[in-house]
Order: C-alpha cells, then structure tokens, then sequence
C-alpha cells in the first residue's frame, strides 16, 4: 500500500497577508529612519545657527562695551569718529567712517548666516549706560532662534557719574528694530581698549601674547589705506594691533577686511583674521588649537564648524590640563624683521617728553606728538628728533626740514641725516639710505633709478 504524503504549503491568501505586513513593517521602520534624520539634521541645524547668533551678539559687545560714546539714532550725531552698526538685507553690516557711506561693509559672509535673516532690536533704556539688546535669526519669516543680551557700558557709566547732563539714550522709550529706516547704534571707540596699554604684559597663551612681537623694527603705528605692509609689520586698527602674515600688502581694504592676511592679536577667535599652526583662541569659552596656517584662505570657519579640521579643542588630560597648556605655550615671531631704519633710533630712549607748542628745542631733543584720538598711548604716538641748532617750529607741520620723523616709512617733510635709512614705497618697495644730509624735499624714486644723489636702494 502507497504511503499518502503531506505536501501541504501556503495558501496565496496566507502570503498576500504575509507581505502586507511585511510592507507595513517596512514602512514605519522607515518612516522611523527618515524622522530621525529629518531630527539630526533639524538639530545641527538649530546648533549652527545658535553658534552664529551667539558670535554676533559676541562681535558688538566687544565692539560696544568700551565705546566713549553711544546714540541710538536715524542720522549721524554731531562731531568726527563716529562709526555705526546696521542690519541691510538681513546681515550685520558696520561702518568705522559713518560721514561716509560708502564705507560700510558686511560684519560676515553671507554664507556664516546660514540661509537665516538676522533682526536686531533694542530696548529697555532705563539707564544712560545700558541697554537690550534682541538678536534673532528669522527664516521663511519663522524664528529659527533668539538670543537677549544686556549691554553695560562702563565708560558711558562713569561719564554720566561726572556729568549728570549726559543722557546718550534720553527720549528712547520703546523698542527699536534696527535698520537704516529706523535707527542705527552709533558709537565712538575708546582709544583704550588695545591690550598695549596693559602694562606689564598678562600672559595669557593666547595670541594675546603675541603684542611682545611689538618692537621699533615693525610699529607701522595706525593702519593707512594704499600703504605697503612688510611681513611681519604690526598695525593698530580699530582698537586692536594685526599682524601682517603676507610677504606684501597694499590694498585699500582694511587688515579686518581682507582674507586672513593679518592676524588680530586678541584672545577671543575672529572670523576676519588669520591664524598660524599652534595659536590658541578662545572660542565659547573654550580654548582651541590652530592645526593648520590660516593665512590667505579665504576661507576661516568657527572653531567648532563640523566640517573643519582646522581647530582642535583643549581639553584636561591625564598628563597635563588646559591651564597648564596655557602657561607652558610660548610664541615665536616667525617673521621677524631685523633691518634697522629711523624708527630704531628710539631703542633704549626712555621718558621722552611731550612736545609743546612754542617751546624752544635743541639738536638732539626728542619729542612726541600723541596721535588724535589716542592721547597717552605711546605706541601710537609720532616720535621726532631735532636735527639742526634750534627751532620752536611744530614737527607736524613745518616745512623746514628741522626734525627728523622716528618713523619707519620715509617721511618727505622729514629732515634725515647721512646714513639714515627708511623704508619706501612707489612703484616697488625698497630700504633708502641717505647719502647726504637731507634739508629739501627729495624724491627717492629719482634716485632709485638714477643718480642716486640722495639716496641708494640698500634692499627690499
């Protein structure tokens, strides 16, 4: 007898029923995988966007904090040196010659907001020396984030303590969005705030510490449009020293204006400077490491941008902490200039007086003239030497060749002696020796590429 076997399967109603719920399985699960990405990228957005608004609110507090002066206004006040913050198509612009429009320009790149529209408003001005300040980054006229700041002014503090008079913000009694339409933040710096008058030196281990590069062989004083910048030369711009890291730069662009050629010596991380390998900043209130030279790039993300590698982050170890880093970090000038000009001639000159109108000076005397704006600060301050027997003329303005101007660019109505040498630029960039006593204006660049009457090219 045949044996009956079973050959029993799946009926088609159990496999449609099978792969239905297969499908429905499948589908939350990735309905689940796309959320969690839709989420990720959600997050990292909102964490960028955060990590702008809070460098911007960052960028006019240091800007703001040490302002003599402040208005918050549609026009310019009366009087010089006022420079203003606006927001133009959504993006914080600034301008350090407000008479002159023209010479406003974007704080960041387009692409640091991130797709976002910055809004700014000002308000609760209970005081002459404080207050609000309400950044928000608006999207598809969403809010993506905000962050609300007040601002305590202390140099407007103590000039209301001395003058009960001044009323910086009197008849401001709502909020104000700000925009050339409404108001601007208008602003005087205060000539104070560089760490050059910090004496002695805090060392920190930051590029703060780098101002000790600082020295008569590359003081180029105030920064001056269209001049040409050695490497190495160090100039004072809005309230800070930068450092030049280019073998040449002439432009009339200022050092925070340009693609990381200069280095701003400060503690605190700036998207507009550049930076070399090993220089630490803070950022956040964390400390980070350059890994790379940041010179030239075009390109300078935030410590913390994802898709950088530019930066590493200080962290306490094992061996050794943050703090202990920090002390042990010691700078180099890599690009330090060793030729001698005029300006050298201050070396070892200390407790050189003032210069007063009408008084009688001897060949030899020097004096100095404080630059407009930043009375007592030395390291801006114009030097002159006296070269002929005696003379009561001012050195700033007299035309008879009878001081001699300490500085390292040539002066042509400075008087020079044989031998001096200055740094000169027109057509091409040399070192001038004088080959006589120099009582007239002279013209180098004749010279240079002719007789050499005057003075000789003695390198570049």
């Amino acid at each position: 007898m045949k044996r009956k076997l079973d050959h029993k399967g799946f009926t088609l109603v159990e496999i449609v029923v099978v792969l239905l719920i297969v499908s429905i399985v499948m589908a939350l699960a990735g309905s689940i995988i796309l959320s969690s990405f839709d989420l990720f990228g959600d997050s990292t957005q909102e964490d960028v966007s955060k990590r702008a608004l809070d460098e911007i609110s960052r960028y006019v507090k240091e800007e703001l904090e040490y302002a003599s002066d402040i208005r918050i206004t549609q026009t310019k006040p009366e009087g010089d040196n006022w420079c203003y913050l606006d927001i133009v198509d959504g993006a914080l612009v600034q301008n350090d010659d407000a008479g002159n429009v023209m010479n406003e320009y974007k704080v960041f790149s387009s692409a640091f907001y991130y797709g976002n529209r910055l809004e700014m408003t000002l308000s609760d001005f209970v005081n002459s020396d404080q207050f609000d300040v309400q950044y928000s980054f608006m999207k598809n006229e969403k809010e993506e984030y905000d962050v609300l700041n007040t601002l305590k002014l202390s140099n407007l503090t103590l000039r209301s303590e001395k003058d009960s008079s001044y009323l910086p913000f009197d008849g401001l009694n709502e909020a104000y969005a700000l925009s050339s339409k409404n108001v601007r933040i208008y602003y005087i710096r205060k000539a104070t705030q560089t760490i050059v008058d910090e004496k002695p030196i805090k060392v920190t281990g930051t590029v703060a510490d780098q101002i000790a590069f600082l020295n008569n062989y590359n003081n180029t004083q105030i920064w001056i449009d269209n001049h040409l910048y050695r490497r190495g030369d160090m100039v004072f711009h809005n309230g800070y020293w930068w450092y030049c890291m280019v073998e040449y730069s002439s432009t009339n662009q200022s050092p925070d204006q340009q693609s990381s050629t200069w280095k701003k010596i400060d503690a605190y991380f700036d998207t507009k400077s550049g930076y070399q390998r090993g220089d630490i900043v803070i950022f956040e209130e964390n400390y980070y490491r350059c890994k790379v030279d940041i010179i030239q790039t075009g390109y300078n993300p935030v410590p913390t941008d994802p898709n950088s590698n530019h930066w590493e982050l200080l962290k306490d170890t094992a061996d050794k902490t943050v703090e202990e880093i920090l002390k042990e970090t010691v700078y180099t000038n890599s690009y330090q200039i060793k030729i001698k000009t005029v300006r050298n001639q201050l070396d070892g000159v200390v407790d050189i007086k003032e210069y007063k109108k009408e008084q009688s000076y001897q060949k030899d005397d020097i004096v100095k003239i404080y630059a407009n704006g930043y009375e007592g600060n030395d390291d801006l301050a114009d030097y002159y030497i006296c070269v002929t027997g005696s003379t009561k003329e001012n050195p700033k303005d007299s035309d008879k060749y009878e001081w001699k101007h300490l500085q390292i660019r040539f002066d042509d109505l400075s008087g020079y002696e044989k031998e001096d040498v200055v740094y000169y630029y027109s057509g091409g960039a040399f070192y001038i020796k004088a080959q006589q006593k120099i009582k007239d204006k002279t013209i180098p660049k004749d010279d240079i590429y002719n007789e050499k009457k005057y003075w000789a090219n003695v390198g570049n």
